[in-house]
C-alpha cells in the first residue's frame, strides 16, 4: 500500500517543495496575475498555463535528482468563494480545474508529488488588523477546503496568513471536519 502524505511528513525527514511561483512568472515570464483570482486564472490561459508547468517541472526535477518526494500546491491561494465569484471565472470550476492540472503533472512523472490546495487569508496579507476571527474564518475558508476535498488533494496548505486567528480557522479545523467527511489521498 502507498504512504500517505500524513504518514509520509510525519515519519521521514525531507520532503521538497515548490516556492516562489508568482514572483517567477512576474520576473522571468512578464506574466502578471489575474485581478481578482490571481495565479489560478492562469489554467484557463495557455501560455501562462504552460509557463506555470514549467515552472513546477523545474521543482520537480531537482526532487527527482535527489530521489526526495516534492510537495506542490495549486496557485490557488486568492480563490476564495468571494472572488471567483466576483471574476470572469464565476462559471468555471476553479479549484478543481486547478488540481486536475497538478494531478495531471503528477501522472506524468515518476516522482513522489504530493499536491496541495494551497489556501490564503480573506484580506490583506500582511495586515493582522485585517484577519478574521477563527469563526470567521471557518466560515469564509470553509467553501474552498470543501473544493479541494472534492477534488482529492492530498493536503491543505495556508499561505501568509496575517494572524494566528485565521490560520486557527482556515486549514487546520477544515482539514480535521473535512477528514471525517471525505477520503483525503
Amino acid at each position: 500500500m502507498k504512504e500517505t502524505f500524513e504518514q509520509y511528513f510525519n515519519n521521514n525527514d525531507f520532503i521538497l517543495m515548490e516556492g516562489a511561483i508568482s514572483e517567477r512568472l512576474k520576473r522571468e515570464y512578464y506574466i502578471m496575475p489575474n485581478r481578482e483570482i490571481t495565479l489560478a486564472a492562469h489554467v484557463y490561459n495557455k501560455v501562462s498555463s504552460e509557463k506555470l508547468l514549467r515552472l513546477f517541472n523545474e521543482y520537480i526535477n531537482i526532487a527527482e535528482k535527489y530521489q526526495l518526494p516534492i510537495m506542490i500546491t495549486t496557485p490557488t491561494r486568492r480563490a476564495n468563494k468571494e472572488r471567483v465569484l466576483n471574476s470572469q471565472f464565476k462559471n468555471n470550476n476553479v479549484i478543481k480545474d486547478n488540481v486536475d492540472n497538478l494531478l495531471q503533472l503528477k501522472k506524468e512523472k515518476g516522482t513522489t508529488i504530493y499536491v496541495g490546495g494551497l489556501m490564503g487569508c480573506y484580506g490583506d496579507d500582511y495586515n493582522a488588523s485585517d484577519a478574521l476571527s477563527i469563526k470567521d474564518s471557518l466560515k469564509i475558508h470553509s467553501w474552498q477546503a470543501n473544493q479541494f476535498a472534492k477534488a482529492n488533494v492530498n493536503f491543505l496548505f495556508a499561505g501568509i496568513m496575517p494572524a494566528l486567528s485565521e490560520t486557527l480557522g482556515e486549514p487546520s479545523m477544515l482539514y480535521d471536519q473535512l477528514c471525517a467527511s471525505t477520503n483525503f489521498i
